[in-house]
């Protein structure tokens, strides 16, 4: 990132993109297809949900223990909660792409 506004900017694109990918994949995709295979019933979305969230949190587990608990575990069940919630992916996209903003300017200003 730098320490130059127009490296702040081309991170929080790329952070964008990568949200948009994760809940076009995790949510939209994985959730759909668990839900089609365990059913719509309270058993098979606990069991949507909690397989979504694990491996939304094992995919990072390049932040270690903590941000795989943090990003993957927390962030990732209000997220699945989220898209059950609205029943699009407009919710939880946005949701992801404005935490990663924050992040990345908090990581800029720290930093």
């Amino acid at each position: 990132m730098g320490n130059s506004v127009g490296g702040l900017i081309g991170f929080i694109v790329l952070a964008w993109t990568g949200a948009t990918a994760e809940e076009i994949f995790f949510r939209g995709h994985l959730m759909t297809t668990l839900r089609n295979l365990l059913g719509n019933t309270s058993l098979g979305l606990f069991l949507t949900v909690a397989i979504t969230v694990l491996l939304f949190a094992l995919g990072h587990g390049y932040q270690g223990w903590a941000g795989m608990v943090d990003t993957g575990l927390y962030g990732g069940l209000t997220l699945s909660l989220l898209y059950l919630w609205r029943g699009r992916l407009t919710a939880p996209i946005i949701a992801h792409a404005m935490w990663n903003t924050v992040a990345s300017i908090v990581l800029f200003v720290w930093f």
